[in-house]
């Protein structure tokens, strides 16, 4: 059993490694800086929960919640926000989400879809130009053309309200407080300033120049701090309110200006329904988010293949060995029924 185990846990990392990986090397095209892997060997058993994020600011927030007799909705609240906080260019309200929760009580899956929502006003020529040709990708990505409606803030408060223990504003204190008393700049954030091309000539007082003068010292972002402590009192001003009017504006307003509205913000709404799962010959059952994920598909389809490559090869079950022409075969279809069917 516990082989079958690592050998699942082997393929879906490998899955998401080659995905990583396999992604276009045009830096035109990348949304941020690669980021390299650290290979760690370690097997542990833990009794009450285990936190693991990207980063660790973020880990530790997320821990010192359920400490504090959270439940994992809280700390996943905490953990997303100070992500925003620490690897902006990752992650944020500024963006969207897809969140995949296991109700105990009711043994139920349920996948929340925050997606970003693009303006109702929009163009379906949007991204051509006079030509009636494509755009290059960063005249039509940089700017406010490209802005839909931010959905990761909506999709967890209404996942907090239902499911959260604590209360909303105990969930985000330790995000403002951090914003507050700074934080050293983490390896991830510094190297994508140093590569960004765009941020500095859109905004020249951006506040993430001064971790380029002093990457050792301390950060402090009072502004996201202010917005924070804004949203843990009246989350509904992000959509609503004076924060809705000022991101209209900042879209509107933008050298290459959006269509986005106060009553897309308005009437925002994430997309709440089951999760999609399948259960495999060998008996485990995968779940993710479901449409319009195409990635917990890509990865069921995938084990789907590796369970029948483990049976037409006993050498596999001995080792647990895969050859690697036979991986890269099979991601390469995964990849290919995916542009096909999936976009």
């Amino acid at each position: 059993m516990k082989k079958k185990i690592n050998l699942f846990l082997f393929l879906i990392t490998l899955f998401f490694y080659i995905k990583v990986s396999s992604e276009p090397l045009n830096p035109e095209i990348q949304p941020e800086p690669t980021s390299k892997f650290q290979k760690n060997k370690f097997s542990s058993i833990y009794n009450n929960f285990v936190v693991v994020t990207a980063n660790k600011l973020a880990t530790e927030a997320g821990y010192k919640i359920l400490k504090k007799g959270g439940n994992a909705v809280d700390a996943a609240v905490t953990i997303q926000f100070v992500l925003g906080l620490v690897e902006p260019q990752s992650s944020g309200i500024g963006g969207g989400s897809f969140i995949t929760y296991y109700d105990k009580k009711t043994r139920k899956i349920i996948s929340y879809e925050g997606r970003e929502k693009a303006p109702r006003e929009i163009e379906e020529s949007i991204f051509l130009n006079d030509n009636n040709k494509p755009k290059k990708f960063w005249e039509a990505a940089i700017g406010g053309s490209s802005v839909g409606v931010p959905g990761t803030l909506k999709a967890f408060f209404q996942l907090h309200k239902k499911f959260g223990k604590l209360s909303w504003n105990e969930v985000l204190k330790p995000v403002y407080e951090l914003a507050e008393d700074g934080f050293i700049p983490p390896p991830r954030l510094l190297n994508a300033i140093k590569k960004e091309r765009f941020l500095f000539k859109t905004n020249e007082n951006s506040i993430f120049k001064k971790i380029l003068k002093e990457p050792e010292k301390k950060f402090y972002n009072y502004a996201y701090a202010n917005l924070i402590k804004k949203i843990s009192k009246q989350p509904n001003d992000f959509y609503t309110g004076e924060i809705a009017k000022n991101i209209v504006s900042v879209i509107k307003n933008a050298p290459n200006p959006g269509k986005l509205s106060l009553n897309d913000m308005n009437s925002y709404k994430p997309v709440i329904q089951g999760a999609f799962c399948h259960v495999l010959d060998s008996g485990y059952k995968i779940c993710g988010p479901n449409l319009p994920s195409s990635g917990t598909i890509c990865v069921i389809q995938a084990l789907i293949l590796f369970e029948e490559l483990i049976e037409k090869n006993p050498k596999i079950k001995k080792t647990n060995e895969f050859p690697l022409e036979e991986v890269l075969e099979i991601l390469d279809f995964i990849y290919y029924l995916r542009s096909i069917y999936l976009g």
